[in-house]
């Protein structure tokens, strides 16, 4: 059961690293050329917390869970998803910024 734990904090902390990075790479590519100053992890930490309030949860699961119904994906395909999309998400702002 340790173990159990021990999986999902060291899942949760990667989770929260990783969006905090791209948030904050993310601002500093495309809102920083329009003079709005950069931000820290702090400012990139509540700007998530205010878009996890703007568009709820519950609209995204239920999205999810149609289509896991409809393809029969396995209950890991969702943390799976959320765990990779971070990173796609920077890579592909990334190369969207190598071309500004």
């Amino acid at each position: 059961m340790k173990l159990v734990f021990a999986v999902i904090g060291i899942y949760v902390v990667y989770l929260l690293t990783v969006t905090l990075i791209t948030i904050v790479a993310l601002w500093d590519w495309f809102i920083i050329p329009f003079g709005l100053p950069p931000i820290g992890y702090a400012h990139a930490l509540g700007l998530s917390i205010v878009l996890n309030f703007l568009i709820p949860a519950d609209a995204i699961l239920s999205k999810v869970n149609d289509i896991r119904k409809d393809q029969g994906e396995s209950k890991w395909m969702f943390p799976i998803t959320m765990g990779l999309r971070p990173p796609l998400t920077l890579l592909f702002g990334w190369i969207v910024h190598s071309f500004m």
